[in-house]
């Protein structure tokens, strides 16, 4: 008998118990349902890959999210917030194993852009005493505690393995060309309000192509990264998926806001001249002007349509109004955690979509000044990594640095269109990458022959 044979006989029993367990379950699953055995196989598989690769648990709130929606609404399971307890279960384990596989569990620095994240939720908690909607008030402090505090102290875990932050940026790319495969597998029909695609019921339009969007950033940072000429060419060939699936959501701020953040990610590379840059980007600016006009005729139309055609837009900008006039008229406590409503024919809403003036109007200027804090240390942070890693001569660690500033701006822009406090968390994760960097940079550990590995 051969070494191999030898080797194959003598594993331990638990682990050949276990595979052997796994099998059958497999199989009397599948017997019952072919839906059944196949989820079977996901969730065994993601279980596998996320001890193998821990910060894979990460990816769950960076690009994942969307595909846990999708999964819970085509396997219907009765339990109260699936997808909450899905999430939280990744990410927890996703830490728990990265700890547990490594031999320094260093204390994590939370640093001034923390404490103003919890003075944030501690005024959200003080302005629950004068709201006039406590219900969805109290539901946004708890997402916001579930949701925005923790991704931005879970980041720094890897303090002194920025390897791992590469790891999770391919992982999100990945994650990315997964959805946009299920998205192109799903009858093109499947067109919700205003003629704009979703590949579930549970996923609104814009958070798919905010999701697609992060994902073809991250793509842009490996085909900068990447050396071999068939690994950049499988990139390129890959981006019409994730954009196909974001062009026919009708999303204008995350598509037109990728573009702009591509433009982004050039200007800030040191290496290139002023002269070039200037030249490049005005090409690439009548070429995205071009794309959207022939292949996104639909969100090409929707930028160029007049405010007040576009319901979306109109009662947009009626709510910054409001919201704007509302921190005017209590500028020192603003109207209360989750007390903003505007009444309109269609949807009412009880967000102005805008995070600065979600801030100002519900919670003063207290408000204000915390998030404008928060924001202007990440941006100041964020560029003093770029300086940093240039003059170190560290092209990997320049380009992480810039694709870090850039995710963070990008997750910035589009809180400024849509979604309350809790769903732009992206914010506050992007905040946590350039933080660790910030870190990394400032202790002066950082191992570049590692990661030029």
């Amino acid at each position: 008998m051969n070494s191999d044979a030898l080797q194959h006989r003598t594993m331990p029993v638990s682990t050949l118990l276990m595979i052997a367990v796994l099998e059958m379950v497999f199989f009397l699953l599948l017997a019952k349902s072919f839906v059944f055995g196949m989820a079977f196989v996901v969730l065994v598989s993601s279980m596998f890959l996320l001890f193998l690769f821990p910060e894979v648990g990460l990816v769950a709130p960076f690009t994942g999210n969307i595909i846990l929606f999708v999964f819970f609404d085509t396997f219907k399971v009765d339990i109260t917030a699936p997808v909450v307890i899905a999430y939280f279960a990744l990410m927890t384990l996703g830490v728990g194993l990265y700890y547990a596989k490594r031999m320094d569990h260093a204390q994590l620095e939370l640093g001034t852009p923390f404490w103003l994240s919890i003075s944030i939720g501690l005024v959200m908690i003080i302005g629950l005493a004068y709201s006039s909607n406590r219900t969805y008030g109290i539901s946004k402090i708890l997402f916001y505690f579930i949701y925005n505090v923790p991704l931005l102290a879970v980041p720094l875990i890897f303090r002194n393995d920025l390897k791992k932050l590469e790891h999770l940026l391919v992982f999100g790319y990945l994650v990315g060309i997964f959805l946009g495969l299920i998205c192109l597998s799903i009858e093109g029909e499947r067109l919700i309000q205003y003629q704009r695609f979703s590949p579930s019921d549970s996923v609104n339009p814009i958070f798919l192509a905010r999701s697609l969007g992060i994902s073809g950033l991250c793509a842009f940072f490996l085909l900068v990264k990447t050396r071999g000429i068939f690994l950049k060419f499988l990139i390129l060939a890959s981006l019409p998926i994730l954009f196909i699936p974001m062009i026919w959501s009708g999303s204008r701020a995350p598509f037109a806001g990728m573009i702009l953040i591509l433009f982004l990610f050039y200007l800030l590379q040191p290496s290139e001249p002023l002269f070039r840059k200037i030249i490049v980007s005005s090409i690439g600016l009548v070429g995205a002007i071009f794309f959207l006009a022939i292949f996104a005729s639909q969100i090409a139309a929707r930028l160029v349509t007049p405010v007040a055609q576009d319901t979306s837009t109109a009662f947009r900008f009626i709510a910054w109004i409001q919201a704007a006039e509302q921190f005017m008229g209590a500028p020192l406590t603003g109207i209360g955690t989750g007390s903003f409503f505007l009444d309109n024919p269609i949807i009412p809403l009880i967000y102005p979509h805008n995070l600065a003036l979600e801030l100002a109007c519900e919670h003063g200027i207290i408000g204000l000044i915390l998030i404008s804090a928060f924001i202007y240390i990440s941006i100041k942070s964020g560029f003093q990594n770029i300086k940093y890693y240039a003059q170190a001569e560290s092209n990997q660690y320049l380009q992480l640095s810039i694709m870090v500033l850039c995710l963070f701006f990008y997750s910035l822009m589009n809180s400024m269109f849509s979604g309350d406090i809790t769903y732009n968390y992206l914010v506050w994760l992007t905040a946590g990458f350039i933080r660790v960097m910030h870190l990394s940079k400032n202790m002066n550990q950082v191992q570049f022959e590692a990661l030029a590995k």
